[in-house]
């Protein structure tokens, strides 16, 4: 009897789909102390995505950035969870995060944000549909940008449901946090990374609540 295997396409999805879980489930580990991830430079057909979360003065205890593999629509998420969401200062704790991803052409198709106060849950996201294209480059380490929640209490309802005044201001801080990221990663060559921020410019739209730093930034 002749056993019969997976097709080279379904092996790469289910490949893709292990790594979809390591996203969801790594990507909650805290933030202090170094992280042991490392590079491999001879395995071109995954790369490493570095990006921060920022988070100041909010409720908001679960940050999350919906993106998707292009090839294969296999979904996942770049996210952290706030255990303890600080409500009552002005300060703005940044979150890094490294992650392995197949190469190739991704998008970021949406967003969340979460609040968890007693047994109650609050959600909010975009006001619309969106898609805002990036690479991940194989052999490489890939700078994604840092991207800092904003959010209010003021909700409004849209034809998609009850959305809010939430956004993100997505910047370039490579320079700023690099010495940051080195000691959170002291296994990768950070200063290698190529910046690989998503096309806000070219193909963000007023819907989709991310907004590059000086590039249409909203006034409410």
């Amino acid at each position: 009897m002749f056993r019969s295997f997976p097709s080279a396409q379904v092996c790469a999805s289910l490949t893709f789909a292990f790594v979809i879980v390591q996203i969801l489930t790594g990507c909650v580990a805290s933030n202090f102390g170094p992280d042991p991830i490392r590079m491999d430079e001879t395995d071109s057909t995954s790369g490493i995505a570095v990006f921060s979360i920022s988070a100041g003065k909010s409720n908001i205890s679960n940050y999350s950035i919906k993106i998707v593999q292009n090839e294969y629509e296999m979904k996942g998420a770049m996210e952290v969870n706030v255990r303890r969401p600080d409500a009552k200062n002005d300060s703005v704790f940044t979150f890094y995060r490294a992650i392995v991803l197949p190469a190739g052409e991704y998008r970021i198709y949406g967003w969340t944000m979460t609040s968890v106060q007693g047994r109650s849950e609050q959600k909010y996201f975009p006001k619309g549909n969106f898609s805002i294209p990036f690479t991940i480059r194989g052999g490489q380490i890939n700078y994604l940008g840092d991207y800092r929640g904003v959010t209010n209490n003021a909700l409004k309802n849209s034809l998609f449901g009850r959305s809010s005044n939430s956004y993100f201001i997505v910047s370039n801080h490579f320079q700023e946090n690099l010495n940051d990221m080195k000691t959170k990663f002291p296994n990768l060559e950070i200063e290698e990374a190529l910046s690989e921020i998503p096309d806000f410019a070219t193909y963000n739209n007023i819907y989709s609540g991310m907004y590059l730093k000086g590039v249409q930034i909203p006034v409410y």
